[in-house]
């Protein structure tokens, strides 16, 4: 199994493999990861890493030593990312719809809940798919049991929103108050790309739920996302006011961010098609 100690890009792929979260979160590696951060150097984060070029200027050398207690912390945030499931199949993400076994995603699930439930903060689901899309990992939120991890805080989702119906969250009302961070997906500022890029997700459906969100939860951060593509080249600034419009209040993060290839799952030239650009295409 391999795990990143945060996102894959944003520390140039920097990982750890082990059997399992705990030895990964307290191997050796995990442990030199931490210590480039403690002293400020930052050795292993990429410049792609948004919070890089934030942090790093008022960040200073703290390290304490080889025994420095920072570096085999209690566990805190975890972001599940080994679930690949999604309703859509997006340019830049994939060629196809993806579905994970679910027996690897219940095991996972079960298995941070066994050996962190009692100090994680903050869970995030799931990076790499949808976890409404996903019928194991949805069926866990709906049947989420509180007592399992009595220092929760906060469960961010990443979704693209398009199944997360005023119905569905009647089915969602266990983790309902402690859905309070939102990593949303959109690509696009108007519906006819939106639909190009996000093939399979229905702009309408995108609008409304996000709507509802907005009406009738108590969130406290949105942060949300454009990869930049050759189809959606001419929506940047547009895109900006989009999100400020849909999300007027707690509106954190709008991250704007290349087409990056993933091999097994986008073949070469959809790749290239995406991500070249001309003078011509640049035309903003």
């Amino acid at each position: 199994k391999v795990f990143f100690p945060c996102c894959g890009a944003w520390c140039n792929y920097y990982q750890v493999v082990a059997d399992n979260v705990s030895d990964a979160w307290y191997s050796k590696e995990m442990q030199e990861f931490r210590r480039t951060i403690l002293d400020g150097s930052y050795k292993y984060c990429s410049d792609l890493c948004p919070l890089k070029g934030i942090f790093k200027p008022i960040t200073k050398n703290t390290y304490q030593g080889p025994n420095d207690p920072r570096l085999t912390p209690s566990l805190e945030c975890i972001k599940v990312c080994s679930d690949y499931t999604c309703n859509l199949k997006c340019k830049m993400c994939r060629d196809r719809i993806i579905i994970t076994d679910p027996r690897k995603v219940v095991n996972q699930l079960n298995q941070i809940e066994q050996e962190f439930g009692n100090t994680l903060k903050v869970l995030e689901l799931s990076g790499c798919g949808d976890p409404i899309a996903s019928k194991p990992m949805l069926r866990w939120l709906q049947f989420f049991d509180p007592k399992r991890f009595p220092n929760l805080e906060c469960i961010r989702l990443d979704t693209n929103m398009q199944l997360l119906t005023p119905e569905l969250w009647k089915t969602l009302e266990r983790v309902r108050p402690l859905v309070r961070h939102f990593n949303i997906s959109i690509d696009a500022a108007i519906k006819e790309t939106y639909e190009k890029v996000r093939r399979g997700g229905s702009w309408d459906a995108l609008v409304e739920n996000c709507k509802y969100v907005v009406e009738n939860l108590d969130v406290q951060e949105y942060h949300i996302s454009f990869c930049i593509c050759k189809d959606n080249l001419q929506e940047i600034e547009r895109f900006y006011y989009l999100c400020r419009e849909m999300f007027p209040k707690n509106l954190t993060q709008i991250l704007y961010q290349e087409v990056l290839w993933f091999p097994e799952r986008v073949s070469k030239t959809s790749f290239e098609e995406l991500s070249s650009f001309t003078e011509e295409d640049i035309n903003i």
